[in-house]
């Protein structure tokens, strides 16, 4: 995995889009006490969690997105309630298929990799998924070799020596060399990218 994709990702933004559209329409066309309530608390969460570390990376903050889809729930429900018009799109039953639309996005943008669990034994996990160990970089790692994985993060730590019994070798990970505070830290050891 590349370290500018690494930091990417959180949330389908669809969704996220979506949600927020479906909340601001909400909340203009329900203005009512329960409305005000679920827009202010939306707005001290996001104010508060914006000012925690690593906020730009919302998958740390799970709550702040749950919360979201639960006001967004209930706000529906009591504007398909109290709607005039029968015919009104805005109901339950369809916000729960359009999470469903979007489930099934996700599910065919990540190959179902988040789908279902792998029963499969770690030792051969590495063997098998090259994405996790580069076998082309592991093929360079001698035993007693000091080494230096750059720019693998995050699956860096699985080329540490402990999940390859018999091997006996030191691993030291790096994000990226080009940073200058990175530079010494490698020093004297062998680089691997």
């Amino acid at each position: 995995m590349e370290r500018r994709t690494f930091w990417h990702g959180g949330y389908f933004g669809g969704y996220v889009i979506f949600n927020a559209v479906l909340f601001a329409f909400l909340c203009w066309k329900n203005w009512q006490k329960s409305t005000k309530v679920a827009l202010a608390l939306m707005l001290i969460m996001s104010v508060v969690t914006m000012w925690m570390p690593q906020s730009y990376e919302l998958r740390y903050y799970m709550y702040w997105m749950i919360v979201f889809v639960s006001l967004n729930a209930y706000l529906v429900t009591r504007f398909a309630e109290h709607s005039p018009s029968p015919k009104t799109i805005l109901k339950p039953q369809y916000f729960g298929l359009v999470a469903f639309v979007f489930m099934i996005i996700f599910i065919h943008k990540t190959n179902k990799f988040f789908t279902y669990p792998a029963f499969q034994p770690l030792t051969q996990q590495l063997e098998t998924a090259d994405w996790m160990v580069k076998k082309e970089i592991f093929s360079q790692i001698e035993d007693g070799d000091r080494v230096c994985i750059v720019e693998k993060a995050p699956f860096s730590f699985f080329y540490n020596s402990y999940f390859h019994p018999g091997r006996n070798y030191s691993v030291r990970a790096e994000f990226n060399l080009e940073d200058e505070r990175m530079k010494d830290k490698c020093e004297g050891l062998k680089i691997l990218r």
